[in-house]
């Protein structure tokens, strides 16, 4: 099993899993078809293994203990927040193949999807969490009214625009390059989360 998800992650890096036959996998893994249906249903289930793989509990344990750490370090906002930018563009660029083809299966049915898309929606939320909690540890730096709100909100639009960019074309390939996503990202946030009144509660009343 170990060595057709290690097959197939090599391959996924390749082209995508569409263009990938089972065949393919088995042979590079060394193992055969009976063997891959003996642990999989389809290829879906195998990219759950892949991503299972790369984002495991070992791997969120060390993220969660580089977040802690990360929360408890005293900084300037800007640096904060071009840390967490940088970081969150890295992760796009780094698995851009896993999460193009994870991307495809988030958008079935609740009850159609393979366990590994459940786990990327989970995934993703832990991500969001530890970054929010990383900035909502020294609220006395966020003008906003409502800081949590603030920090939710900018990560998320931070998080789509990473997604965009990533997700979406070759790495370079973008209108606007990687380093100047991560410049332009930091600004807006910047210039967002310090921010007093500024018509942020407006569409309250």
């Amino acid at each position: 099993m170990d060595r057709m998800v290690r097959a197939a992650e090599d391959l996924l890096e390749e082209r995508p899993l569409d263009a990938v036959s089972v065949a393919e996998i088995v042979r590079r893994a060394g193992t055969s078809v009976g063997a891959f249906y003996a642990r999989f249903a389809s290829k879906s289930d195998l990219l759950a293994a892949i991503y299972a793989r790369r984002f495991g509990a070992e791997a969120t344990e060390r993220s969660s203990k580089y977040l802690a750490e990360f929360a408890a370090r005293e900084m300037p906002l800007e640096h904060r927040t071009r840390e967490v930018v940088r970081n969150m563009v890295a992760y796009f660029q780094d698995n851009r193949r896993l999460l193009q083809e994870m991307a495809h299966v988030v958008g079935g049915r609740e009850e159609t999807l393979p366990t590994g898309s459940r786990e990327l929606r989970a995934h993703r939320a832990a991500f969001n969490d530890g970054w929010a909690r990383a900035f909502l540890a020294h609220p006395e730096q966020i003008g906003h009214p409502d800081p949590e709100r603030a920090v939710r909100f900018g990560l998320f639009v931070a998080a789509a625009a990473c997604r965009d960019a990533s997700l979406l074309g070759e790495p370079g390939a973008d209108d606007l390059p990687i380093d100047d996503l991560v410049s332009e990202l930091c600004r807006a946030l910047n210039a967002y989360l310090p921010g007093a009144e500024s018509g942020a509660t407006a569409g309250r009343s």
